[in-house]
C-alpha cells in the first residue's frame, strides 16, 4: 500500500476523487466526511434576525447570512481538524482543492501533519485571491487556468480522468449539458438550442437553479435543484453522442468534460477557443462554438470519433495528475499550453 493521503475538497466530485485515490492504492483520509449544516435565514435564532434585518435595512448590507454561514464552516472546520490531529496520524501528502477557502491558522496546523501540502486551484484567481497569501504555506499551488498560472507564477495543472470507461452501446441524443445556471449560460443554452432544431439534432440541458426559483421544463430545457451525483451525470454522457462545454466568465480552465469525453471516446462540443492550444486537440472530436462552421455541425455530430494515442490518454489520467501533485518521479509533465506563446 501507497501512502496516507488527507484529501480537502467541498464539491460534488469528493466522494469521487477519494475513492479513486483509494483505488490507485493510497489510504485516504476525506476531511469533509459529513455534510455542514446551515440553518435558512427563517431559522436564525431570534437574536440572529434582528442582526440580519439590522444591517440589511440600516446598513444596506446582505451579506450577514453569508458571514454566518462562513463562521460555521470556520468552526466545523476547526472542530474536524482538531480531532485528526488528536489521532497523531502522519500523511504522505495534504491536498487542498482550493485551499483560498480555509483560514490561515487551519493551513498552519495541517502543515504540521505532513512533508507535503499543495492545493489545485479549479477556479479563476479572480474568485480565489486569498490564495495568493498563502504561497509561503503550501509546497506547491497548481492552476489549471493558463493565463492564471502563467501571471501568477503557479504551477499549471489540468483537471483529469476520473474514471475507466465501460462503453455504453446506445444513445438517446446528439447533444446533452448539466450545468449550474448563470445569466450567461442560460443565454447561451437557449441560443444553441435554437440551433440544434434548426440542424436536426437532438438536445437535452439540466441547469442547475437555487430552490427559491421554479423547478420548469421548456423544449430540451430542464430547470431543476436536483443534485445528480457524477455516476449519474456520467450516465447522461454516455447515453449522447456529444457532450456540450460552456466555459465559465471567471476562468479559461478546461472542465472535467474533455476529460470525461476523451475516456468515453464522446465528441465535444465547446465555447472554450482554448481548447485548441492543447495537445489531444483534434478537430474531428472537439467543435468550437464561434470558430468552426455551424453548417458542419451535424456531420461533425454524426462522424467518428478519431481514437486519441494511449499514451495522451495516460497523460491525462488521475494516476498521473497524483503523481504530479505528489511529484514522484515517474510523472509525466502537463505543459502550459501557452508556453510557447512566451517564447
Amino acid at each position: 500500500m501507497r501512502g496516507n493521503v488527507l484529501f480537502f475538497s467541498t464539491n460534488s466530485l469528493n466522494a469521487t476523487f477519494s475513492s479513486e485515490i483509494e483505488k490507485l492504492g493510497y489510504g485516504v483520509t476525506v476531511f469533509h466526511n459529513e455534510k455542514i449544516i446551515y440553518p435558512e435565514v427563517k431559522n436564525f435564532s431570534f437574536i440572529d434576525k434582528l442582526k440580519n434585518i439590522y444591517y440589511r435595512i440600516i446598513k444596506k448590507d446582505t451579506s450577514f447570512p453569508h458571514k454566518k454561514q462562513k463562521k460555521i464552516f470556520n468552526n466545523w472546520v476547526i472542530n474536524r481538524l482538531e480531532s485528526i490531529i488528536k489521532e497523531g496520524e502522519r500523511y504522505e501528502a495534504i491536498i487542498f482543492f482550493r485551499g483560498d477557502l480555509y483560514e490561515r491558522e487551519v493551513l498552519l496546523k495541517c502543515k504540521r501533519l505532513s512533508h507535503r501540502m499543495v492545493s489545485f486551484q479549479a477556479d479563476g484567481i479572480s474568485v480565489s485571491q486569498r490564495i495568493l497569501e498563502y504561497r509561503d504555506i503550501f509546497d506547491d499551488v497548481f492552476c489549471f487556468d493558463p493565463d492564471d498560472a502563467i501571471k501568477y507564477n503557479f504551477k499549471f495543472l489540468t483537471n483529469c480522468i476520473l474514471f475507466t470507461d465501460v462503453k455504453e452501446k446506445t444513445t438517446e441524443r446528439d447533444v446533452f449539458y448539466l450545468g449550474t445556471s448563470t445569466y450567461e449560460r442560460e443565454e447561451s443554452v437557449m441560443k444553441l438550442e435554437n440551433l440544434f432544431v434548426k440542424n436536426n439534432i437532438s438536445f437535452k440541458a439540466i441547469l442547475n437553479i437555487n430552490k427559491y426559483k421554479e423547478e420548469k421544463t421548456v423544449n430540451s430545457i430542464e430547470h431543476t435543484y436536483r443534485f445528480f451525483d457524477y455516476c449519474k451525470v456520467l450516465e447522461y454522457e454516455k447515453k449522447s453522442k456529444c457532450i456540450l462545454d460552456l466555459v465559465h466568465t471567471n476562468h479559461n480552465g478546461l472542465s472535467f468534460r474533455f476529460f470525461e469525453a476523451m475516456e468515453m471516446q464522446k465528441k465535444i462540443i465547446t465555447n472554450n477557443v482554448e481548447v485548441k492550444k492543447y495537445d489531444f486537440y483534434n478537430k474531428n472530436n472537439i467543435f468550437i462554438i464561434g470558430l468552426d462552421d455551424e453548417k458542419t455541425l451535424f456531420y461533425f455530430i454524426n462522424s467518428p470519433y478519431e481514437k486519441l494515442d494511449e499514451d495522451m490518454i495516460l497523460k491525462y489520467r488521475l494516476e498521473n495528475w497524483l503523481n504530479i501533485v505528489l511529484d514522484t518521479e515517474n510523472k509525466i509533465e502537463i505543459e502550459n499550453p501557452l508556453d510557447d506563446e512566451k517564447i
